[in-house]
This record gives C-alpha cells, structure tokens and sequence, in this order.
C-alpha cells in the first residue's frame, strides 16, 4: 500500500514538474519587420488567454482598399487575430499556442512564420512567447 503511495505522489510531482515558464518576457527583435501590430508590453506573463486577446485585440488592419475612388472612401482591410491556434501535446500536458500576427516582413499577400509571435498557454496561462521558447520547451 505505501509503495503505491508514493509511487502515486512521485508521478504527479514529476508530472508538475516538467511545465517550463518564462520567468521574463523575452526580447523579441522585430526590427526587420516593415509594420508592426503588436506591442510586448501589452502582455505579461501569467495572463490568461482571455485577458491576452482582450489586451491585442482580436483583429488587425493591414491596410486599406479604396471603395469608392470618387469620394476617396477606404475600407479597411483586417485579419483575424490570433491568426491561427494549434494544440500541442507534450507527454501528458496539453498546451495550447496561439500565433498572433506581429508584423510585415514581406508585404506579398502571405502571412508566413516569421511574421507570427506564438504565445504558450497551458492551463490557460501565458507561459511563454516566442519561437526560441516552443521550439526549446514545447515542441522538442
């Protein structure tokens, strides 16, 4: 009986254990994009995904189409941010990244990876940002 005591308690400690988390938010350099959408400073760690999207908001103007040339009306052009969600499972943990539209690298009518800024939630708490952080502790 106690050896399956402790072997119940030592499987969930290893089991809350094995969550990484950003102590600090991490210096992101998104000096090469053309535009950007989001500030770092809007988000802290720990937030929950609500708050994170209450903070970036949950669409992004890109740009502006004209609509009617003659009254040099412009109609805004806007993606829905986060721009896409995945989940990810990690031995028994699941977590869960959203990929926000950080900027414009290119302007050439594709959203590619390297204008996306993925935030790590797990038990719907930001733990992480960034490619170096779910590379490293998510998806290795």
């Amino acid at each position: 009986m106690k050896k399956g005591l402790y072997l119940l308690v030592a499987v969930l400690l290893l089991g809350c254990a094995s969550i990484p988390i950003q102590e600090e938010k991490p210096n992101i350099d998104m000096s090469g994009m053309a535009r950007r959408f989001i500030s770092l400073q809007q988000v802290e760690m720990k937030m929950s995904r609500a708050q994170v999207k209450d903070r970036l908001g949950e669409q992004v103007v890109i740009g502006y189409e004209i609509s009617q040339p003659d009254q040099q009306y412009y109609n805004p052009i806007t993606i829905v941010n986060p721009f896409r969600t995945e989940a990810v499972q990690k031995e028994s943990n699941e977590f869960i990244v959203d990929y926000y539209l950080a900027g414009i690298v290119r302007p050439d009518n594709q959203v590619s990876d390297d204008e996306l800024l993925p935030m790590v939630f797990y038990q719907n708490h930001l733990i992480g940002i960034g490619w170096d952080f779910l590379e490293k502790n998510i998806k290795n």
